[in-house]
């Protein structure tokens, strides 16, 4: 209903009131002006729902109006919070203005060798890239690719270099060992940087397999061995051996059949020993893969390339991968002249770029997937960059998970 009042209806409410009243009998001294009605409170809701004591810890927001600009709703918005997964919307924006829309990430077997009668003269190298989005099934399209120039075998070593990026052991050291969304990171990444644990209890014993488990592959993985051990917690300790990693499981944690991700620590390694199995299984026979840096200009042989940066965004703002964040941020910063070795360092090149093109003053990122309980944000910071965003990329929100509103009954 609106609050405007027509002259009309004044008219016919003042001519109302001086026949009801015993001012009808003399004109009276002043005009008689109608008190206004209260302002509509739009977010009365919002205001109430931050204030309820089943909300625990602090609490602030900013609401803005993306088509007017401005804001129209602001409680506790210069106060800093730690965003959480919302880091992972300044880590798309960051990875778009940077690295723009047609950019891929390049996973390549290259030489500086020559290939006759089915037989490499040199050596053989994976070279990564960084692709947080590689998974078994690409790998065995890389290998069958290989496998079409003719080559059989090599005469040199089977290398494995991932460029400029620094291994990374894991993303938080203050998460468990064993959880996937805490991976490590690398120029090689596969399946998120995890291997299928699987196990089965049969005459009293258990049976278990580990596996690089893909829609269409499932090679089994012997770089990470297993050992179940009978104790109760931890559930899970992780070792990293000389030549192999180790999980080390609690018998009291397994029931008869089941399986899970575990994480890798070393995935370039990994990822390589995958590969290798998977030529096999196309006749081309490889020695074991060895660490390398990245060699000078070599002759492409099979190349795999990853989706372009928008679908990229659009399935990790989807599932918030953290790996797919912390692999953008690092490629964002790498070329823009930043540096990479350390999470941190990168996620500081990261927070001067926010402060200089979305003007977040008052933010301070320490990753790029917001995994870390130090990054801060204000609210106010956070909706500014929103409408930013649209003038560095304007079909920005089509990349966002779509979130459906609920009402008050929660429907």
């Amino acid at each position: 209903m609106s609050d405007k009042i027509t002259r009309r209806k004044f008219a016919a409410w003042l001519a109302a009131s001086l026949l009801a009243s015993p001012a009808a009998a003399t004109a009276p001294l002043r005009s008689l002006r109608p008190k206004p009605r209260p302002a509509p409170q739009p977010f009365a809701a919002l205001r109430s729902a931050l204030s309820t004591p089943s909300i625990s810890g602090k609490r602030g927001c900013a609401v803005c109006d993306l088509a007017q600009g401005g804001l129209i709703e602001n409680h506790r918005g210069e106060d800093t919070f730690a965003p959480a997964s919302v880091t992972k919307a300044i880590t798309a924006l960051y990875a778009l203005d940077t690295l723009g829309t047609d950019f891929r990430f390049n996973t390549t077997l290259a030489t500086a060798g020559r290939v006759k009668d089915g037989v490499l003269t040199g050596d053989l190298i994976l070279q990564g890239d960084g692709d947080p989005t590689l998974t078994t099934d690409a790998l065995g399209k890389l290998a069958k690719a290989l496998a079409k120039t003719g080559l059989k075998t090599i005469t040199g070593r089977f290398l494995y270099a991932t460029g400029t990026y620094k291994e990374i052991y894991q993303i938080d050291p203050q998460q468990p060992a064993h959880v996937g969304y805490n991976p490590a990171l690398s120029g090689l990444n596969l399946n998120n940087n995890r291997v299928f644990f699987e196990w089965k209890l049969k005459n009293g014993r258990y049976q278990t397999w580990l596996e690089a488990r893909g829609l269409n592959h499932r090679p089994t993985v012997s770089g990470v061995k297993l050992v179940i051990e009978k104790r109760g917690a931890p559930v899970f300790k992780y070792s990293a051996r000389s030549d192999y990693e180790e999980w080390n499981v609690a018998r009291s944690a397994l029931g008869k059949t089941g399986g899970r991700w575990l994480p890798v620590r070393r995935p370039a390694a990994h990822t390589a020993e995958v590969l290798r199995s998977l030529l096999k299984t196309q006749g081309v026979a490889l020695p074991k893969a060895e660490a390398a840096n990245m060699p000078a200009a070599q002759t492409v042989l099979a190349n795999c390339q990853s989706d372009p940066l928008p679908e990229i965004i659009k399935d990790m703002m989807k599932y918030s991968t953290n790996i797919t964040a912390e692999m953008l941020g690092l490629a964002a910063t790498r070329a823009s002249g930043g540096t990479i070795g350390q999470l941190e360092a990168s996620a500081r090149h990261m927070t001067r770029w926010a402060k200089a093109r979305l003007d977040m003053q008052n933010s301070l990122f320490i990753d790029h997937s917001g995994l870390g309980a130090a990054s801060r944000v204000t609210p106010n910071d956070m909706v500014g960059a929103l409408q930013k965003a649209l003038l560095i990329w304007p079909e920005f929100p089509q990349l966002m998970k779509k979130i459906k509103p609920r009402d008050a009954r929660g429907n």
